[in-house]
């Protein structure tokens, strides 16, 4: 039993802290403080200042923080802007420097003294105001309030985003969820306007075509070689048509009404196989010769053999035996 009441107990207490909220907590008025209070304050506040001269600017952050936590003095809260200013969070500290204006000069009319911290805190804020960039961002109309949006890496609530955004100058990445980022150039002293309206791309929307050079080979390069080869295939034609003819009168001139020896029919395989060779070389030959001079006129009648991607012809040649194809893909 003491066991279970022990886990409950701790499960209430990381509870406890898992839903601490992580804004800057706000003590009790310094009117209204115990004398305890304004000591615990004081202790953390004179801790703040060593480290803040220091130039531990995170420890003396939180002990200004601590301070603040016990009693809301002015004082306190304007070294919270200070501290924010200095580790380089200047949004932040843009909106402390105007609630530390707000709240001294509140507190002024009941206590003269913090009339000093309002005016440090004006001093401040000007000072600032010459030192950092803004972003406006428009569009925001045109976007759920759910939807976060970063400026320089700082996440801006839904309700400033009318209000210009505290910024360091130089490159300052505007993010909108589910859109891409943006880039600015942010100076200091300008404000600079970030169009943060959605935009998504039209479904019906087609690519331009790519324009590209024609990519295939030399035509005219292309034209001689197939002609070569169309010559060569009459010389083949020629060659072998003699040698066949001459095994033909060989052969006509040993046989007598028709009747030829046995011993000439090697001869007469040969002949045949000449005569092969010759109608082979005469087919590549008038097809070479044909192919050949296509490719040469091509390339001198088109002088401009730019295509757009996906049309542009593609030349393919094959030489077999007894046969030459051309084959052009577009």
């Amino acid at each position: 039993m003491a066991r279970r009441c022990l886990l409950v107990g701790a499960l209430c207490l990381a509870l406890g802290i898992a839903l601490a909220p992580a804004s800057l907590a706000q003590g009790v008025k310094p009117e209204q403080a115990t004398a305890a209070q304004k000591e615990s304050a004081r202790a953390a506040f004179t801790a703040g200042m060593e480290a803040y001269n220091d130039k531990r600017f995170e420890e003396a952050l939180a002990a200004f923080q601590k301070s603040y936590g016990e009693v809301a003095s002015p004082n306190s809260h304007l070294m919270v802007a200070r501290t924010l200013r200095s580790v380089g969070r200047v949004a932040e500290a843009y909106d402390e420097f105007q609630a530390v204006i707000d709240e001294a000069e509140a507190a002024a009319k009941d206590d003269k003294k913090y009339q000093q911290s309002a005016d440090a805190a004006h001093a401040d804020l000007t000072a600032l105001e010459e030192e950092i960039g803004r972003v406006k961002v428009v569009g925001g109309d045109k976007v759920a309030r759910d939807v976060e949006l970063s400026v320089g890496g700082q996440v801006v609530e839904h309700k400033r985003w009318s209000r210009p955004v505290p910024v360091k100058p130089g490159t300052v990445i505007v993010q909108l969820e589910g859109q891409p980022p943006k880039e600015v150039e942010v100076t200091a002293g300008a404000t600079v306007e970030v169009d943060i309206t959605p935009t998504r791309p039209k479904a019906s929307e087609k690519p331009e075509p790519v324009k590209t050079k024609y990519e295939g080979p030399d035509r005219m390069t292309v034209g001689f070689i197939v002609g070569g080869v169309g010559v060569a295939g009459l010389v083949v034609y020629t060659v072998f048509g003699a040698l066949a003819l001459a095994t033909y009168e060989d052969i006509d001139d040993q046989c007598f009404d028709k009747r030829c020896p046995d011993r000439l029919s090697e001869d007469a395989d040969k002949g045949r196989v000449y005569t092969g060779l010759a109608n082979a070389g005469f087919a590549i030959g008038i097809i070479g010769l044909a192919v050949g001079a296509g490719f040469i006129a091509w390339a001198i009648l088109d002088e401009e053999p730019e295509k757009t991607e996906g049309s542009r012809p593609r030349p393919e040649i094959a030489v077999g035996p007894g046969s030459v194809h051309l084959k052009v893909t577009y």
